[in-house]
C-alpha cells in the first residue's frame, strides 16, 4: 500500500504511516468463524425481534378493534333508550329525544365504520 497523499494537509503536517498487524492464521480463522456466529446470532434476534413486533401489531389492531366496537355497541344502547322515551305526549320533547336518538346512531354508525378499519 503506498501512503499517497489523497487531501490536503495543514502546512508541516504529515501523513500518518499505513498500520499494520500480522496475527497468526489459526487465530485469523478463530476470529472469522466468532464473527460469522456472531452474525448469525444477530440475524436470529433481529428475526425474532421482528416476529414479536408483528405480534404486538396485531394484537394491538385486536384491541383497538374491539373498542371501537364497544363503544358502537354504548351508541346503540343510548339511542335506544332515546327511542324508547320517544313517544313523549309533549310533540317538542319528543322531537328532541328523536333528533337525539338520530345522533347516536349516526355515531354507532361511525364507529362501526372505524371498527372495520382494524378488521383482521
Amino acid at each position: 500500500m503506498s501512503n499517497a497523499k489523497h487531501y490536503p494537509t495543514h502546512p508541516g503536517a504529515e501523513h500518518p504511516p499505513i498500520m499494520t498487524c500480522e496475527i497468526p492464521l489459526e487465530k485469523y480463522e478463530n476470529l472469522k468463524r466468532e464473527n460469522a456466529e456472531l452474525k448469525a446470532k444477530l440475524e436470529s434476534v433481529q428475526a425474532s425481534a421482528y416476529a414479536e413486533s408483528v405480534d404486538a401489531g396485531m394484537e394491538n389492531r385486536r384491541l383497538k378493534r374491539a373498542l371501537w366496537l364497544a363503544r358502537a355497541e354504548w351508541a346503540r344502547s343510548s339511542s335506544l333508550s332515546y327511542h324508547l322515551i320517544e313517544s313523549h305526549p309533549n310533540k317538542d320533547v319528543a322531537a328532541t329525544y328523536k333528533r337525539k336518538a338520530n345522533k347516536w346512531e349516526k355515531v354507532k354508525d361511525k364507529c362501526l365504520k372505524k371498527a372495520k378499519e382494524y378488521n383482521l
